[in-house]
């Protein structure tokens, strides 16, 4: 809740209605200032009837050359275009502004004459000297006047941590057109492109009802400054910079600021050691502190540069003293309050880490983190793996938080707790020295009483089984934990109330009852889980035995295409033959019907030669008509003997006709007998054929 409270009070994104602010004043440093800083919401302010007259301090002479009055007739012909009072305009001196009386008196006279509610000045955060002047000044005489309720900083050379926005959407072309009125200025940088895209920015995450789909496409930022509270809570409360933002609500700025975190670990002088400090070294979170208790009683391994930057103080570094568990860990505590009183604004947070295991590299950022939001808590622990000597993973504690169940039992690894230093010396909690053993359950249960642990969700540290020596595991050593964990439930009870008793009891009664349900609910989801595995089992059987069917199939599939392949290759050849007898035949009838166009051919010219002697003769006797009669006596005989000449010439020419007419009586019959050929099924199987083998 509070990492809410304070994101939405140092990044809302809230829009403040120009009707809110009541009668304002501007007051800038130079002609143009109140344009391009505020000239959106002095626009609005204006169709309100709520822009007081702007007051501008200088003409601005220094950016010019000739007509040293230029800006200041560029700035009232910039405040005609946005309708907004006719500018004041004061000759101080450009770059001659000081923080002095007169200066806050001038803002201060104008306030009250104008009974001003809401003063617009140049951010605080402004890079010229007469900005931060015109700044300082106003803000003090609105400090002092009796009217004047809020102040807004407004950006004009330089970016600030804004918490008020203007939306300007519908007067943002009649500002872009206004700074355009100052030419002397724009060739000297691109004002209106700058203010352009700074509007473009402050409107991101914006959105107005009044706005197509809601969202705001130019926005003004100004930082406002409840006058009230100022004066209440002083200066820094009125700077528009991050670091003073983050320091009004008790945020660090530097790692200086955050809290200490001291790493605290029981060496037994070991190899794996080296693994630990780099698992510290490599943590995101910064302070972090070292202190190692060398508990071999021998002297401790040289560490040199390996944590680099982090400082590392040895306790027994030579070995004079033999430490068992308790005792290192109680040496660590004493080293750690002897830091701490030298700190004693700052005594910080402590994590315990034993040689052999590892922290990840945001296991100390995500325990500070929990407990930041978790204020009332001693401590805060997260998850942690626990893993044998390959490596592999043997389980996970990572239990939600109850204080009755650490009673009952230690689920907390010592390296998954980050807890208050102050919580531990202010009750003078120490380890039992008496135990060898589960000491540090007891030194956990007494500092939850306290104030109880937070859980943080997730691993982040690893607990290596193998390497450690406390022999808590073996049941035939003195150290085997159920002895100890009985003495320690022993002493819980002696020391508890029979309120405590049955709470505790309660819980665990409680607890027992729903692990009862979970195995139950557990050994129901297992005999569902085997007969899903049954079943799945018979579905494997019946794919299987569908896949035995399926190569059948595809075995006989594939007989039957190679026997297809088989009979279309021999009909293949089959027709491959008769196409080729056809063929032979249809050659030789070719040869025939040839032939007997020949004769046919030689019997029309015989024809056509007996006509044309015909003709010849015709002719003759025409020619020889005339003499006929007189040569008629003479020719008797010759006559008589060319009729008989005629007669035979007759019968032989009856002769021809009767084989003209038997040819063409075969001929006829050769054609039909041709034609049965092609309408007969084999001829259209061997065209077929020879179309289909490119033959025409």
């Amino acid at each position: 809740m509070r990492d809410r409270a304070i994101e939405s009070e140092v990044y809302r994104r809230v829009l403040t209605e120009a009707s809110e602010l009541g009668r304002t004043l501007c007051v800038a440093p130079h002609p143009d200032d109140e344009i391009l800083g505020c000239g959106g919401l002095l626009t609005l302010l204006a169709r309100l009837d709520l822009a007081m007259p702007s007051l501008i301090l200088t003409r601005g002479e220094h950016a010019i050359e000739g007509d040293r009055n230029l800006r200041e007739q560029e700035s009232r012909q910039a405040a005609s275009c946005l309708g907004l009072p006719e500018p004041m305009f004061r000759d101080l001196g450009d770059r001659q502004l000081r923080f002095e009386p007169s200066l806050i008196e001038l803002i201060g006279q104008t306030l009250s004459e104008l009974s001003v509610d809401t003063l617009l000045l140049p951010a605080l955060s402004e890079p010229h000297p007469d900005h931060q002047v015109c700044a300082l000044a106003g803000l003090a005489a609105a400090s002092a006047s009796s009217t004047c309720l809020r102040v807004m900083f407004y950006e004009d050379g330089a970016t600030m941590h804004p918490n008020c926005w203007i939306d300007i959407d519908s007067v943002s072309e009649l500002k872009w057109k206004a700074i355009g009125c100052f030419a002397s200025q724009l060739q000297h940088e691109a004002y209106a492109e700058m203010a352009t895209a700074l509007s473009r920015v402050r409107a991101f995450g914006l959105r107005s009802g009044s706005t197509d789909q809601g969202k705001v496409q130019h926005a003004e930022a100004y930082f406002q400054v409840d006058m009230a509270t100022y004066r209440a809570r002083g200066p820094l409360f009125a700077l528009p910079q991050w670091p003073w933002v983050r320091q009004r609500f008790n945020l660090a700025n530097d790692p200086a600021q955050l809290p200490m975190v001291t790493v605290l670990i029981r060496s037994m002088n070991r190899p794996c050691l080296i693994e630990g400090l780099a698992s510290v070294a490599a943590q995101t979170y910064r302070p972090i502190r070292l202190i190692i208790a060398n508990a071999s009683g021998t002297p401790h391994q040289r560490l040199g540069n390996l944590l680099e930057s982090i400082p590392l103080q040895i306790i027994n570094e030579n070995g004079e003293v033999h430490f068992k568990r308790a005792q290192a860990a109680n040496a660590l505590l004493d080293a750690l309050q002897r830091l701490t009183a030298a700190d004693s604004q700052n005594p910080g947070l402590a994590l315990f880490l034993d040689d052999d295991d590892l922290i990840d590299p945001d296991h100390i950022e995500r325990l500070v983190a929990t407990l930041e939001r978790s204020p009332q808590s001693s401590a805060a622990y997260a998850g942690v793996r626990m893993i044998d000597e390959s490596g592999a993973l043997i389980g996970e504690y990572d239990l939600a938080w109850s204080y009755d169940r650490l009673v009952g039992i230690n689920y907390i690894p010592i390296h998954a707790v980050l807890f208050r230093v102050e919580a531990v010396f202010r009750k003078a909690i120490r380890f039992n020295e008496d135990l060898p053993v589960l000491e540090d359950w007891a030194f956990w249960r007494t500092l939850a009483a306290e104030g109880g642990f937070t859980h943080c969700p997730g691993t982040s540290a690893t607990y290596r089984q193998a390497l450690g020596k406390s022999h808590v595991s073996d049941q035939s050593h003195e150290h085997y934990w159920r002895q100890w964990h009985r003495k320690l439930i022993e002493e819980a009870v002696a020391d508890a109330s029979a309120d405590d008793l049955s709470r505790c009891l309660q819980w665990h009664a409680l607890a027992l009852d729903e692990s009862r349900l979970q195995l139950a609910a557990r050994d129901v989801k297992e005999r569902q889980l085997e007969e899903t595995v049954k079943k799945l089992a018979a579905y494997e059987g019946r794919i299987a035995e569908l896949e035995r069917q399926i190569d059948a199939q595809h075995l006989e599939s594939d007989r039957s295409n190679a026997y297809l392949k088989a009979a279309e290759a021999s009909l293949a050849q089959v027709l491959s033959e008769q196409e080729a007898q056809l063929s032979k035949q249809a050659l030789v009838y070719e040869r025939e019907l040839k032939n007997l166009q020949s004769e046919l051919s030689g019997e029309a010219q015989k024809v056509v030669a007996l006509q044309a002697q015909l003709q010849d003769v015709s002719q003759l006797a025409q020619r020889n008509f005339q003499t006929a009669s007189e040569l008629q006596a003479q020719l008797a005989d010759e006559q008589a003997r060319h009729q008989s000449q005629m007669a035979d010439e007759q019968a032989r020419s009856a002769e021809q006709s009767l084989q003209i007419e038997q040819s063409r009586r075969e001929v006829q019959q050769l054609k039909a007998a041709l034609l049965q050929i092609h309408q007969s099924k084999g001829w259209r199987l061997i065209q077929g054929l020879k179309r289909s083998i490119g033959r025409s």
